[in-house]
């Protein structure tokens, strides 16, 4: 991947994160084929129509954890759809990411005491994180502005 000049390394992980969060299917506005397509083999036909039709039946999903009450899906199949998929409004999966990418990083401070919504954090919030400036926070608020 193309690196930008004066960014840290953990910038560049926080974007990449963010780039592959913006890129995934939309749980809640996919059809059927795109489902099947963006899980691969870990999703057929059967469990990718009874995961709309949940849906359907009882509005959009809020986070993950909601498929295992669709008939068929257990935690191999949500496992999978975790990394292909996102939820509108769930921070889940860009927190998991930023919380692995800290622990990746050596950090030693205490990802549980620094929570941030990348998604809706201010500049000050951002400054927060270990290895983000105003210059990182800004790229990372811009980013989001864009997509």
């Amino acid at each position: 991947k193309v690196r930008k000049p004066g960014f840290s390394r953990l910038t560049h992980l926080i974007m990449d994160s963010l780039s592959s969060s913006f890129a995934s299917l939309d749980l809640n506005a996919c059809s059927v084929d795109e489902l099947r397509e963006a899980a691969g083999s870990s999703i057929g036909a059967k469990t990718a129509r009874a995961i709309v039709d949940y849906r359907y039946q009882s509005g959009p999903f809020r986070d993950f954890d909601q498929l295992y009450k669709v008939p068929g899906v257990g935690q191999t199949k949500v496992t999978a759809l975790r990394q292909h998929t996102h939820i509108p409004g769930s921070t889940e999966s860009v927190s998991a990411s930023i919380r692995l990418q800290r622990s990746a990083s050596n950090s030693s401070q205490d990802a549980a005491d620094n929570k941030v919504d990348l998604n809706t954090a201010g500049e000050a919030d951002l400054r927060r994180l270990k290895g983000v400036g105003p210059a990182t926070a800004n790229g990372i608020i811009s980013m989001r502005r864009e997509r």
